[in-house]
């Protein structure tokens, strides 16, 4: 039986999977970036609002003080991973675009290492060198960067 954080994580890659799909598509009809991202992390934000007053306190000077700590990964994880998704389904198939996104995980980790000074453990280093690596072999290759034409289906003659 597999835990329900595996369960969890096959889900949420689901809903990855669509998102980048999705977003490919709209950009190919409304080819703005900047548009696209303003619009998904606006919605990102009052989606996940709620949920946030319903688990945490609902103190004003608490949230005050959070603010910081909640906004820098909000702009330069979110944000960021956002808009280098959009800009890139732009000009590079989805699949190239999914391995750029998991850089949102190094902005983050990168943060925690700057400003609070964090150390990340040996395997977060490992995960980090193995997304960069995916990214100088997505770039590498040609044939990964090119959106491949749509299969031609044989229709009734």
């Amino acid at each position: 039986m597999a835990a329900s954080g595996d369960g969890l994580c096959l889900v949420s890659a689901i809903f990855f999977a669509l998102w980048v799909v999705q977003t490919g598509h709209h950009l190919e009809r409304h080819p703005q970036p900047s548009t696209t991202t303003l619009v998904q992390c606006l919605c990102a934000a009052l989606m996940s609002a709620p949920f946030v007053s319903l688990w945490h306190t609902r103190d004003v000077a608490v949230w005050v003080e959070a603010l910081p700590a909640a906004v820098y990964p909000g702009l330069f994880s979110t944000a960021a991973a956002f808009g280098l998704t959009a800009v890139a389904q732009t000009r590079v198939s989805a699949s190239a675009t999914a391995i750029l996104v998991a850089v949102q995980s190094l902005f983050g980790t990168g943060a925690g290492i700057v400003f609070p000074g964090e150390r990340p453990a040996v395997l977060v280093q490992i995960g980090a060198v193995l997304i960069l690596t995916a990214i100088v072999v997505m770039a590498l290759r040609p044939e990964l960067r090119e959106p491949r034409p749509a299969a031609k289906v044989a229709g009734p003659v």
